[in-house]
């Protein structure tokens, strides 16, 4: 789970010195505005910093709020049939 903010980054930071292969970042942002929530960054800043992390895949979702929930759950099952192992989460919203 990706937020852009310094906690995805450190759990994105701890989980590859843990040893996990993350091929995936998921983000959601606010479909109205093009920005993610809480910390209001546009979703194209988002892309370059996915594409510095080395992560080989941004799935970045763009909902109303009144979707978030049904969207998450939407995208979790979609990674567990991909054959996702787990999750990290460093948003803590």
């Amino acid at each position: 789970m990706w937020s852009g903010g310094k906690d995805s980054a450190l759990a994105l930071a701890r989980a590859r010195e843990a040893g996990l292969d993350v091929q995936t970042l998921l983000t959601f942002y606010d479909a109205g505005s093009g920005r993610i929530r809480f910390h209001a960054t546009p979703i194209d800043l988002i892309r370059e910093q996915a594409a510095a992390t080395g992560v080989p895949n941004l799935v970045a979702v763009g909902t109303a709020w009144s979707e978030m929930e049904a969207a998450l759950r939407g995208e979790l099952d979609g990674l567990r049939a991909a054959g996702c192992a787990g999750v990290v989460l460093g948003d803590i919203h």
